[in-house]
Parts: structure tokens; C-alpha cells; sequence
């Protein structure tokens, strides 16, 4: 009898447990440094504590020649994206941990943190042409040169849970590195289960 109820009762603290563990999706538009785009896979322990697999995608404004023109018909055809731009892709692992900003425990603070490996695409090596004889028409020609760093990711965010499977998030995108460091603001969507009833 007794063996039946310890049993039941390790039974009841794993569900009251497993009931507060959540995971959830997310999708973010950032600006600042550039335009990019973030996701990121969310697990949120019993103790609050939160662990964050990541990526995102910069395009940043390449340091152009102050006379650089694009042909006019490819600035049209390409809306724009003709232009020559540096990219970053990073690639980071953080943890954090939530705090309650109201009763209801539907907004929150998230304060994550960690590490990044970043690939690094920078526009380099230009050469002046005749107008029209460069890349995509331009007046220069160029090259994309390809590296790689590891940044420190500070990720702190303001998260809206105001249903269990849907919410939204508002945050400070930071990743420092010798290299290049980024900046953004974002505001993202959050999908899955993005909070316990007990938290």
C-alpha cells in the first residue's frame, strides 16, 4: 500500500513537472546593422532556465567606392538587390533564463545569452571599369571574399505568451566579434507550446 502510494505521488510531481517544460518556434525580422532574418528553437526548463539553438541571416550595406553607379535596367530588374552586399550568417547556442513581468505570467523577459559561429561574406577587391563592363552592369568590378569568427550572442528579449501555442517577442539582437559585430532590433513570432499553465 505504501509502495502504491509513493508511486502515485512520483507520478503526479513528473506530470506537475513535465506540465511546466515548453518549447516553442521562433521567427524574427531584424534592423540595425542591416535587414536579416532569425529563427530559433526555444526549450524552457522547470527552473525557468532556457536553452536556444539559433540562426541568422544579415545583409548588411557593403563599403562601396563613393562613385559606384549599377546599370539603371539591372537596378530596376533586381529591385535593388543588384547592389553588392556584405552578408553574415551566424550560427549560435544560448541560455537564459525567464522572468515573470506580470501575474498572469503572459509577458516575460527572456535573458539569453551565448556562443556563435559566424560566416562571413564581405565585397572586396575593387576595380574601376567603363560604366556598363562591371558586375551587373556597374562601373566597378568585385569579388565576395569568404571568413569566419566566433561571437558572444547577448539576446535579451520581451516575450507576449497571451495564448499557450501563439506569441509574439520584441528584442535586442547583439553579436560581438573581432571581425564584424551586429546590431538589430527585432519583433518576431512565437509558435509551439510558448507557455505552461504553471511557470
Amino acid at each position: 500500500m505504501l509502495l502504491f502510494v509513493y508511486s502515485m505521488t512520483c507520478l503526479k510531481s513528473s506530470a506537475q513537472e513535465a506540465s511546466r517544460r515548453f518549447y516553442y518556434f521562433s521567427e524574427d525580422i531584424l534592423v540595425g546593422s542591416g535587414l536579416g532574418l532569425d529563427v530559433g528553437l526555444h526549450y524552457v526548463g522547470v527552473s525557468k532556465l532556457t536553452l536556444e539553438l539559433g540562426y541568422t541571416t544579415y545583409l548588411l550595406p557593403s563599403n562601396k567606392p563613393e562613385d559606384f553607379r549599377i546599370h539603371p535596367v539591372i537596378a530596376i530588374i533586381s529591385f535593388g538587390l543588384g547592389n553588392p552586399t556584405d552578408r553574415i550568417r551566424t550560427y549560435r547556442a544560448c541560455i537564459g533564463k525567464i522572468i515573470n513581468l506580470n501575474p498572469a505570467k503572459t509577458i516575460r523577459a527572456n535573458l539569453s545569452a551565448g556562443l556563435s559561429y559566424n560566416d562571413h561574406r564581405k565585397v572586396a577587391n575593387w576595380s574601376a571599369v567603363p560604366f556598363g563592363e562591371g558586375t551587373n552592369g556597374a562601373n566597378y568590378i568585385y569579388e565576395n571574399v569568404d571568413g569566419s569568427s566566433i561571437g558572444l550572442v547577448l539576446l535579451p528579449k520581451v516575450e507576449f505568451a497571451f495564448s499557450r501555442y501563439v506569441g509574439f517577442s520584441v528584442a535586442m539582437n547583439s553579436m560581438l566579434s573581432t571581425k564584424k559585430s551586429t546590431y538589430g532590433l527585432s519583433v518576431g513570432l512565437m509558435i509551439g507550446l510558448v507557455r505552461s499553465k504553471k511557470l
